[in-house]
C-alpha cells in the first residue's frame, strides 16, 4: 500500500505515574503517523507506522530506545512502530485486559515494549450513540515472527537448512526469559505461537557448537535474532479466580488439560507451548499437528505415550499402569501418572489413545 499521512485527535493527553500516557478526558493531544504496511486486516487492524508526533515533555528519546535512530537493526533512521487498533470498544478503557498488562510489566528485552496509547471517538453516528470508542496502542516495531523466521529455513524447493545449536540456544533462552519476566510479574500469557513471538535480525555472529569430551568445539556462523513476547490479547493475571476460559493458544501448542477443557491451570500452560515450539525450532516441524481436537490429543500421546492413571488406579492392567520409557540416550521421557488427566478424559466421555512410543521420535526432539 501507498504511505498514508493520518493525524488522530486521542485521548488521553496526559502521562501517568509511571510515564504513560493515560485518559485525561479534557484535552487530547494530536498523533500523527504515516501508514506504511498493514500487517493484519482483522477485526483488530495492526498498523506499521512511522510516528511523527512530538513526545510530549519530558518524554525523550532514551526513554525510547528503540525508537531512538540507529546505525544498525530494524527500522534504522526512522521512528517505526506498530499501533493496534481495538474497534467497538463500549467498556472503560481502564479495564481492557491487553493494556492493563502491557502498562504492568516492567520493560524487558524480550518482551514487546508499550510506547503509547489513546482512543479515539469514531465518527459514525451509530457508534457514537451507543457510545463506542477506538483504542490504539503504540508498540515497538519488530522485523517479522518466529514463523517467518521458520519458513526462511524450510523452503518448499530446497533442502532445509537447520539452525545453529548455537542459535537454537539463544532463542531458547530469549524465550525463555521473557516468559520468566511475565510470570514473576504476576501474569501468564496463554497464546505462546510462533506467530507471537517476535523477531528482529541484525547481520551475522559467531556461535560456539556444543562438542563431547573426544572433540574440539567448532565456531559456525548463523544470523543474530532478538526474540521478544508479544500479543497480551488473553494473558490474564495468575491471582485471576478461575474457571479460566476453554480457549488458550492454537490448537498446536495447548497443553493436554486446556485440550481436555480443564478450566483450571496454571501458567504451565507457556511452558508447554515453549516446549512445543522449541521443538519445531529444531527439527523445522511443528511437533503435533492435528486436524482437530482428538487429532491433537492422540498426537501427543503418540509422542509421550498414554499417561499412568496414578494413586489408586496405578494397580491394574498394563495399559494404565504407569511406564517409565527412556529416549536412545538413556534420558526419561514422557508424564507419568496423571490421575487428573484421567478424570479430564473421562468428563469429556473419551479416553486416551493407547500408543506405544517409539523411542526413535522422542531422541529426535
Amino acid at each position: 500500500m501507498e504511505p498514508q499521512p493520518m493525524s488522530l485527535l486521542g485521548f488521553p493527553g496526559i502521562r501517568d505515574e509511571d510515564g504513560l500516557i493515560v485518559q485525561d478526558h479534557t484535552q487530547g493531544s494530536l498523533r500523527e503517523f504515516t501508514v506504511h504496511k498493514l500487517l493484519n486486516n482483522g477485526l483488530n487492524r495492526v498498523m506499521l507506522c512511522d510516528w511523527h508526533s512530538a513526545l510530549p515533555s519530558p518524554i525523550t528519546f532514551p526513554e525510547f530506545p528503540s525508537l531512538h535512530a540507529s546505525k544498525h537493526g530494524f527500522g534504522d533512521w526512522q521512528r517505526v512502530v506498530v499501533t493496534k487498533r481495538l474497534s467497538h470498544l463500549t467498556k472503560p478503557v481502564e479495564s481492557i485486559e491487553e493494556l492493563k498488562i502491557l502498562k504492568s510489566l516492567p520493560p524487558h528485552p524480550n518482551v514487546i515494549s508499550l510506547y503509547d496509547y489513546f482512543t479515539v471517538t469514531p465518527e459514525n453516528p451509530v457508534a457514537q450513540a451507543m457510545w463506542q470508542y477506538e483504542l490504539y496502542i503504540v508498540m515497538e516495531a519488530m522485523e517479522g515472527h518466529l514463523y517467518h523466521f521458520l519458513r526462511t529455513r524450510r523452503p518448499s524447493n530446497a533442502p532445509h537448512r537447520p539452525f545453529t545449536a548455537g542459535l537454537v540456544s539463544s532463542i531458547f533462552h530469549q524465550i525463555v526469559s521473557g516468559i520468566q519476566h511475565i510470570h514473576s510479574n504476576g501474569f501468564f500469557h496463554r497464546d505462546i505461537i510462533p506467530e507471537n513471538i517476535l523477531v528482529t535480525t541484525t547481520g551475522l555472529g559467531h556461535y560456539l557448537e556444543p562438542s563431547n569430551r573426544t572433540e574440539t568445539s567448532k565456531m559456525h556462523t548463523d544470523v543474530i535474532a532478538t526474540l521478544k513476547l508479544a500479543d497480551f490479547g488473553i494473558a490474564r493475571p495468575i491471582s485471576s479466580e478461575p474457571p479460566y476460559t476453554e480457549y488458550v493458544t492454537t490448537r498446536w501448542y495447548r497443553s493436554p488439560e486446556v485440550l481436555l477443557f480443564a478450566r483450571h491451570y496454571t501458567p504451565a500452560v507457556d511452558m508447554w507451548a515453549i516446549g512445543a515450539v522449541m521443538a519445531e525450532v529444531v527439527n523445522l516441524q511443528p511437533l503435533f499437528p492435528g486436524i482437530d481436537q482428538v487429532d491433537q490429543l492422540t498426537n501427543v500421546v503418540t509422542v509421550l505415550g498414554t499417561p499412568g492413571k496414578g494413586g489408586e488406579h496405578a494397580e491394574g492392567d498394563e495399559v494404565t499402569r504407569p511406564r517409565q520409557i527412556y529416549d536412545l540416550r538413556g534420558f526419561p521421557v514422557g508424564g507419568g501418572p496423571w490421575p487428573d488427566g484421567w478424570k479430564l478424559v473421562a468428563d469429556v466421555g473419551t479416553t486416551f489413545p493407547q500408543v506405544l512410543v517409539h523411542t526413535s521420535c522422542i531422541s529426535s526432539l
